[in-house]
This record gives structure tokens, C-alpha cells and sequence, in this order.
């Protein structure tokens, strides 16, 4: 399995090479704003169909951070995004393929306390969106305590490999339709 960090934006440059390089991925930085990274990715998703696939878009986060969760600048940072993952998901096909996962989320929440910031422990800071698409995925709760740390634990999950021991989230696998994995020896 091929793993490509693609078109991840520059905010993320120094933290995106390191991680590629300690698990041999390539890594690009190309673009801005979800619309132009992901007119860079999708170069790269159609000379490779498969793999892992890492993009980054930081719309929404930095007008909410500059302006304020909310703001206007923001709505517009979050419909950008929209419109980009609308369009990924299109030209991926994953509704339609099985064997194709999209899952989208943020890294945090935003504007609980202090609108620009992200650090309390109100319910809008901690609260933080995981988006799964895909032919395999259903509608699905994934519970208060789902996290951005089950996401690295429902991957090896979706490609069938045991889930490493040392990861501290769980598989999401309420949110896909059952299937009979191997038990693990």
C-alpha cells in the first residue's frame, strides 16, 4: 500500500515531512485553500487510484482563529470546504466503490468561550467533526467518546491488519456496514 501525503498546506510543512519520512511517504506542498490543494491532489489521485491519502485544508480553521468561530469569515472558510469535499468525493467515486474510505474531519472545535480561541473545555471546543463516506459506510452514532484518536485505529481496521497495540483510539466500526474480519492469531 502506497502512502502519499499530498498537497497538505504549508502550515503543515515541517510536521508533514517529518511524519512522511518516518513512514517512507512522498509529500507535497501545492496549493492553497482547499479548492486550489485539491486541484493539485486530485493530479496525483488520478495517476494513483490507490493508497492512503493525507490532505489538508485550512480554510475555516484560519478564519476562525483571525475572525472568530462563526464569523463570516468562517461560514465562507466552512463552505469552501464543503464545496471541496463535495467535489473529492465525486471525482473519487467513493459513494459508489466499496473498497474506497473518505473520512474528513477537523482538529479541533472552536468558539466556546473566546471565539477565536480553542482551548477550553466547553462543549463547542471539544466537540469535533468525524465525516466517513464511503460504499461500506452507514448512517451511524459514534458515540460521545469517539475522538480524532480513533481515526489512526479504524484505518489498519478498514484494510483488515490488526490494529496496532500501542494506538489509543478504537475502530469506528459502528459506522460501517458488518463484515467478518479474520481474527487476529
Amino acid at each position: 500500500m502506497a502512502f502519499r501525503c499530498t498537497a497538505i498546506s504549508r502550515l503543515f510543512r515541517g510536521a508533514g515531512t517529518r511524519l512522511a519520512a518516518h513512514v517512507g511517504a512522498q509529500v507535497t506542498f501545492e496549493g492553497s485553500g482547499a479548492e486550489g490543494i485539491l486541484d493539485q491532489a486530485i493530479v496525483r489521485l488520478e495517476q494513483e487510484r490507490s493508497g492512503l491519502f493525507f490532505l489538508h485544508w485550512p480554510d475555516a480553521d484560519l478564519a476562525g482563529h483571525s475572525d472568530g468561530w462563526m464569523s463570516p469569515a468562517y461560514q465562507c472558510g466552512a463552505r469552501q470546504l464543503d464545496g471541496a469535499l463535495e467535489r473529492l468525493a465525486r471525482v473519487t467515486g467513493v459513494l459508489d466503490d466499496p473498497s474506497t474510505v473518505l473520512i474528513a474531519c477537523a482538529d479541533h472545535g472552536g468558539g466556546g468561550i473566546v471565539a477565536n480561541d480553542h482551548c477550553s473545555r466547553h462543549l463547542e471546543d471539544i466537540t469535533i467533526p468525524i465525516v466517513m463516506v464511503g460504499g461500506q459506510v452507514v448512517p451511524a452514532d459514534l458515540g460521545a467518546g469517539a475522538s480524532l484518536v480513533d481515526i489512526p485505529a479504524t484505518v489498519p481496521w478498514l484494510l483488515g491488519i490488526p490494529t496496532p497495540t500501542n494506538y489509543a483510539g478504537r475502530a469506528l466500526t459502528e459506522g460501517f456496514i458488518p463484515v467478518r474480519r479474520p481474527v487476529a492469531a
